[in-house]
């Protein structure tokens, strides 16, 4: 019998506080390009699949109006909480691909690493058609561009999940098992969102074993909830494995993000 698979917002349980302190940032400049394309609009952002924010407030920062939506109350609580920290407004709304919020005066639509979660695609881009205004656009970010090169120390965390996930339905369906992605600029040529511009930022990060750790929790397919009462032992494994793989304790990686603008 096929397991049942568990939605996102209970993959996601206990994760919020992971992606507020371990979530790299998106890349300035992809930020900035949004803002530019979006204040002439004048309307509302609506940012899907926000987690705590990451994407929402810092638009919000950058002077637009934004509405955050995310199947998971615990992420809503926590991006609630973070961005009255850094003194920006703006609002926070429980749903996801098939249970759109009713908001009027949508300008743009952001998706940052979502997009796989937003399927079937195609329905939910003609339910965007409905939303966004004439003149609107659909803005997907992704930290790592399709195709950009991986660090060499991220062969360990890979041997490490094998280890820990490989036979686990919940992680193969989500994520962990050679996932096919979805060609999203296909998709979105055949949708009503079919003129693309596609930009790719260049960048490096650094990060310690403990940021690239957390990081691991912030994904459907290695987080807490998923692991259960493997994480203490899958933690220390990874902890190790890291060590070995980067003795210099500077994880160091240098790729490219992407950002697909697209309008009618």
């Amino acid at each position: 019998m096929t397991s049942r698979l568990a939605p996102p917002r209970d993959l996601f349980a206990g994760t919020a506080e992971h992606y507020i302190r371990y979530r790299s940032q998106y890349p300035h400049a992809a930020l900035d390009e949004i803002a530019r394309a979006s204040l002439p609009l004048g309307g509302r952002v609506l940012d899907m699949g926000s987690g705590p924010g990451t994407i929402a407030i810092a638009l919000a920062e950058r002077g637009l109006d934004v509405t955050a939506v995310d199947p998971s109350p615990d992420m809503l609580v926590a991006g609630s909480r973070d961005a009255e920290q850094r003194g920006v407004r703006l609002q926070w709304l429980e749903g996801d691909s098939e249970h759109l919020p009713e908001v009027t005066g949508v300008a743009t639509v952001t998706i940052g690493d979502a997009f796989h979660w937003m399927a079937p695609h195609d329905k939910f881009l003609q339910a965007l058609d409905q939303m966004v205004e004439p003149a609107g656009l659909l803005a997907v970010l992704s930290r790592r561009a399709p195709g950009a090169p991986r660090p060499a120390w991220h062969t360990a965390i890979s041997e490490v999940q094998a280890r820990y996930l490989h036979d686990d339905p919940q992680a193969a369906a989500h994520g962990y098992r050679a996932r096919v992605e979805a060609d999203t600029i296909s998709v979105l040529r055949r949708s009503p969102f079919s003129r693309i511009r596609e930009f790719r930022f260049r960048h490096m990060t650094s990060a310690t074993i403990e940021e690239v750790v957390g990081r691991q929790y912030t994904r459907a397919f290695s987080s807490p909830a998923l692991l259960g009462d493997r994480l203490p032992a899958f933690d220390r494994d990874l902890h190790a494995a890291l060590q070995a793989a980067e003795p210099s304790g500077a994880y160091l990686d240098t790729t490219e993000s992407q950002l697909l603008l697209a309008e009618r």
